[in-house]
């Protein structure tokens, strides 16, 4: 028994939910015919109160205005190349000037040594001289001819140490030239920076300028554009005067009203009707100044 019962209950389900389908298309159907309705009145509408005539599609001007980012990026790239240029010239013209120093520097090492080789060969001349001097003399034993030797030595000396202050002396001049021409390098690569932060902003106002002028212009000219298409527009309406229009308009608004009110008072329930009316947000430019009015029937009626 239960089984048959269950078995009748499923074929009730199937047959309700048969039912709730085709109530669903039905409405639905219902629906698509009201929307037809309305935009078939719009069209008998716009027919009257428009001549008929060709209006031209305007194509806007686009224009999508860069960031701030994308500008500095742009003004750093066009202003790059004059002062990488700038940059490697000063590099390479310390580092040219300290080549040469650097040249100078190792030279003086051997200009040393050959000093210093002169210097000896100018002491055992010295020295031969004087001792060959004391011998002919019949003084080469003598404290006579010591002291003259003893003055040969200490020249010999003597002369040394001026040839390594000499060449110390010229290797600090050559050092501390060295690092002037990089303090100098330093001073000038710091300028060029300085002179391209400068050129970078410059160049950064120029093109913030000119890509607001695009944006102006584009403006204006789409705004020419509006205005060209609402002179066509209105160029487009027949003799009619605007109180013949506005006539017009409200007795389509009455037929749209009629078309409205048949559909929703076809409801079976008054709620559903309500919820759909105020949750349609098309209906309120299909009724205009009526709209109101046929709120309150449906709220009424849905209490």
């Amino acid at each position: 028994m239960k089984t048959i019962d269950s078995l009748i209950s499923n074929v009730k389900a199937l047959s309700e939910n048969a039912d709730d389908e085709k109530q669903q298309k039905k409405t639905d159907d219902k629906r698509a015919q009201f929307d037809a309705a309305i935009e078939e009145l719009q069209k008998e509408f716009n027919d009257k109160t428009y001549a008929d005539v060709k209006t031209v599609d305007f194509e806007k001007m686009t224009y999508e205005e860069p960031d701030d980012d994308e500008l500095m990026t742009k003004a750093k790239k066009s202003v790059a190349d004059k002062f990488d240029a700038k940059k490697v010239k000063a590099e390479t013209s310390a580092n040219d000037k300290k080549k040469t120093l650097s040249e100078a520097l190792a030279n003086i090492a051997n200009d040393v040594e050959k000093q210093k080789i002169d210097a000896e060969y100018a002491y055992n001349k010295a020295k031969t001289e004087t001792e060959n001097s004391a011998l002919k003399r019949g003084v080469a034993r003598s404290s006579m001819a010591q002291i003259a030797l003893n003055e040969v030595i200490t020249a010999l000396a003597d002369k040394l140490v001026s040839i390594d202050d000499a060449a110390k002396a010229r290797a600090d001049k050559l050092n501390a030239d060295k690092d002037a021409i990089d303090a100098d390098l330093k001073s000038r690569l710091d300028s060029i920076d300085e002179e391209r932060s400068a050129a970078e902003e410059t160049a950064f106002d120029k093109l913030k300028k000119e890509a607001e002028d695009r944006r102006k212009e584009a403006l204006k000219y789409n705004n020419t554009l509006e205005e060209k298409k609402k002179e066509l527009e209105l160029k487009t309406f027949d003799s009619k005067t605007q109180a013949e229009i506005a006539q017009i308009k409200k007795d389509y608004d009455k037929k749209k009203l009629a078309v409205a009110l048949d559909y929703y008072l076809s409801f079976t329930d008054p709620a559903a009707a309500f919820k759909e009316y105020v949750a349609d947000d098309k209906i309120k430019d299909y009724l205009g100044d009526y709209y109101e009015y046929l709120f309150n029937i449906l709220k009424n009626r849905a209490k």
